[in-house]
């Protein structure tokens, strides 16, 4: 009697193993990762979704999609990923939105409407391979079929829902009378040479500034090293502390909120009190002329890029 009570139970262990398996394999044996996408602004119910949890959601699988290079040769492939619309809806997306504003971990940033994104997914996988281990481009990429390659955004942390009003972008031409667009790297086209990086610095101030590449060089360049907030790699970073502009400014006492808005319209508001006490916090430059917000111990949106105006409020 034991012997086939030991054998059924047997047989029922070998029964939840297989069944174990085979829900490991539907998933593809997603790697283990360490990253977030958080949906919020105009959505009832904000979502910060682990790479574990965009593993488990339905996966679609977008065939042969083009995308559209400013440089090089277009690419075709296939991509899987949970769909963006359906993560929306999950959000509680407002029936007043008008789109999203997509930020990556670099700190760039770029608008689309909502028409924009459909058909859209968050992808984890191209050409049926994990991007997990793509050091430069993984773990995961915004693939928008139909729009150019600027507005697929890797490593992807935000998601932003909009109720103001926000321009579709115009699709790239065909290749023979194509005009210039953004690059597909997740970074800013670089400011021309000569000086023609401006940044102007406003509201709650006795002064109003507007700072040019060499203006900010003026100001006595400092160095620091800071870890990005979301790669926690260290970087070192030149240019100018925000408590020093904000001091040739004139800011006024009573100010509470610093709106950093970049070249692209996308805009951070950041707590005054914080930057205040943050002693590194600066507007760095580089050598091709591309100027961000560098903001140690504050999240990845705060790190604007291709910054161009700071309103004080």
């Amino acid at each position: 009697m034991g012997n086939k009570w030991s054998k059924k139970l047997s047989i029922a262990v070998v029964v939840l193993l297989l069944v174990a398996l085979a829900a490991a394999c539907s998933r593809g044996g997603a790697p283990k990762v360490d990253w977030t996408v958080e949906i919020s602004g105009a959505v009832t119910k904000p979502l910060t979704l682990s790479y574990a949890d965009l593993a488990k959601r339905e996966q679609v699988r977008l065939e042969n999609v083009l995308m559209r290079k400013s440089q090089g040769e277009d690419t075709t492939n296939t991509w899987e990923g949970p769909a963006v619309d359906a993560l929306l809806q999950e959000a509680g997306v407002s029936s007043r939105a008008t789109g999203v504003t997509a930020m990556a971990a670099d700190g760039y940033a770029i608008q689309m409407t909502l028409a924009d994104l459909q058909g859209g997914i968050i992808a984890l996988k191209m050409d049926g391979t994990w991007i997990a281990d793509d050091k430069d481009h993984g773990p995961i990429r915004l693939v928008v079929p139909g729009k150019p390659a600027n507005h697929w955004l890797f490593q992807l942390t935000d998601i932003v829902v909009e109720e103001s009003a926000i321009a579709s972008p115009t699709p790239r031409p065909p290749k023979e009378t194509a005009t210039p667009v953004p690059t597909a790297t997740n970074t800013p086209a670089p400011a021309a040479a000569g000086g023609s990086v401006e940044i102007v610095v406003n509201g709650k101030v006795s002064t109003e500034l507007k700072l040019t590449l060499a203006d900010l060089k003026g100001l006595g360049p400092t160095t620091i090293q800071a870890p990005h907030p979301k790669s926690g790699e260290v970087g070192t970073y030149e240019g100018v502390l925000l408590s020093g502009i904000m001091e040739k400014a004139g800011a006024a006492a009573d100010a509470t909120t610093l709106v950093a808005t970049a070249s692209d319209g996308f805009s951070a508001e950041i707590p005054y009190a914080d930057l205040t006490g943050c002693k590194d916090c600066m507007i760095s430059f580089n050598d091709k002329g591309e100027v961000q917000l560098v903001m140690p111990g504050m999240a990845s949106k705060a790190w604007v890029k291709g910054i161009a105006q700071l309103t004080l409020k």
